[in-house]
């Protein structure tokens, strides 16, 4: 199960400040980590996927390290996305015989479809600034994303993915950050606002 918060951030420079966030009280955050990747959603010729609403996402970093995610039933209020989520590191992922890769979002995409080959339905780079922060009794992990699409216009979001713990108090210290920056709940998801793009 995946649960986070999502925020649209208007401007760059705003995204740069919320790197430098206060922290909840009591909190102890991380180091920030920096990643470029490469996000492409997968799915069969005939859309089994898209049909039932469905994501399959492979991910590849610049310095080599793959992951498949398979998303499903995605529910939102306000700017808290709740989905089942299912994700693996793999190694040297082949999308025409994707049912040789290892492990639980393959299992599942197989399910879904048997084993047959896909092919992209869209993809774009994002740049990814991320910490884990540890508070209230559990952690979250802050996120700060720069999107390009494949037209070229960017796109910045804040995530903040909630990995243990009660989500009221990290819902009411993400709130707070919205407010002072004045950011907007996202509404959709990044492969939502791919589709919507030119190709």
């Amino acid at each position: 199960m995946e649960e986070e918060w999502k925020f649209e951030v208007a401007d760059v420079l705003v995204l740069n400040a919320l790197a430098e966030a206060p922290l909840p009280a009591g909190a102890v955050a991380g180091p920030l980590s920096r990643v470029d990747l490469k996000n492409c959603y997968l799915d069969t010729n005939d859309r089994i996927l898209s049909r039932a609403r469905e994501a399959f996402r492979w991910r590849s970093s610049a310095d080599g390290r793959e992951w498949l995610t398979l998303k499903a039933h995605h529910r939102r209020e306000g700017a808290f996305h709740r989905m089942d989520e299912w994700e693996c590191r793999v190694e040297n992922f082949d999308l025409k015989a994707p049912w040789r890769s290892a492990g639980a979002p393959v299992d599942q995409l197989t399910a879904r479809v048997g084993r047959v080959p896909l092919e992209v339905v869209v993809e774009f780079r994002t740049e990814r600034r991320s910490r884990r922060i540890d508070g209230f009794g559990g952690y979250a992990t802050l996120a700060l994303d720069r999107t390009q699409w494949a037209d070229g216009v960017e796109f910045a979001e804040l995530e903040l993915e909630l990995g243990s713990g009660a989500p009221e108090p990290w819902a009411a210290w993400v709130e707070e950050l919205g407010v002072r920056w004045d950011l907007k709940p996202s509404t959709r998801t990044k492969l939502a606002r791919a589709l919507e793009r030119p190709a």
